[in-house]
């Protein structure tokens, strides 16, 4: 465990670490985004001499206890995983004011990012989802379920390799919130129709998204799209017809 130096304020709207906050070794070097679960810098390992990618997560995460000690099991579950097409974790923080996860720096672009050109082309497609296939294989050998597969999460390196990012920041046995906050916890297209009403999630979660991913990487438009009442209904029916 790391002490923060500063007083942390995590929020979902807003970057709140200025550069120079350090976390023990780490120093936050500038923000990059905001997501569902918190918020991503880019940072410096000091002991490692290496740049690595920092995500605190939520307040309301890291100070629930059953959530917090979630995280924490199946982070350090997801550290120990080294495999090409998921983004390594190299450490895993907890104190008063936060819970961090530090990874390898994210490079390349988002899926999300490619999409907004409309359909890829079959045969990058294919490769895309063979890659995808074999790291969702390799987290669900062990146990770790994504919970948030969606194109934001998944990167294409400039060698055109798929990664996936954001494992260990979604137990496997947590019961799924589509709210959080006023805020979408998984994004709504991605999610089946029981983890939208609450239900446990498992592997076959993250099968969905990724079903759903590849229709609109080859079509370019959502397998369930529209405003929030709409995708809910949409994914919803998958599961009245499925019965």
């Amino acid at each position: 465990m790391f002490a923060a130096v500063g007083r942390l304020k995590v929020k979902y709207a807003a970057m709140t670490i200025v550069a120079g906050t350090r976390f023990g070794p780490y120093e936050i070097r500038a923000a990059a985004a905001v997501t569902g679960l918190g918020e991503l810098y880019a940072a410096r390992d000091h002991d490692q001499q290496r740049d690595v990618a920092f995500r605190v997560l939520r307040v309301d995460v890291a100070a629930t206890p059953g959530r917090l000690a979630r995280f924490e099991r199946e982070s350090h579950a997801a550290a120990r995983l080294e495999h090409p097409n998921l983004l390594r974790i190299y450490d895993i923080g907890t104190d008063a004011e936060a819970a961090y996860v530090v990874s390898e720096p994210i490079a390349g672009r988002t899926l999300d990012d490619l999409l907004r050109s409309g359909p890829l082309p079959p045969a990058t497609v294919s490769r895309y989802m063979v890659d995808l296939a074999s790291g969702l294989a390799a987290a669900h050998s062990h146990g770790i379920v994504h919970r948030d597969l969606t194109p934001a999460n998944i990167l294409v390196t400039a060698e055109g390799v798929a990664r996936i990012v954001g494992l260990g920041l979604a137990s496997a046995t947590q019961r799924a919130s589509v709210l959080a906050d006023g805020h979408p916890l998984g994004a709504l297209s991605y999610m089946t129709p029981e983890q939208i009403q609450g239900a446990t999630v498992g592997p076959h979660s993250d099968m969905f998204a990724f079903g759903a991913i590849a229709y609109e990487m080859l079509t370019g438009t959502r397998a369930f799209g529209g405003g929030t009442l709409e995708t809910i209904s949409a994914v919803t029916a998958v599961q009245i017809g499925r019965g």
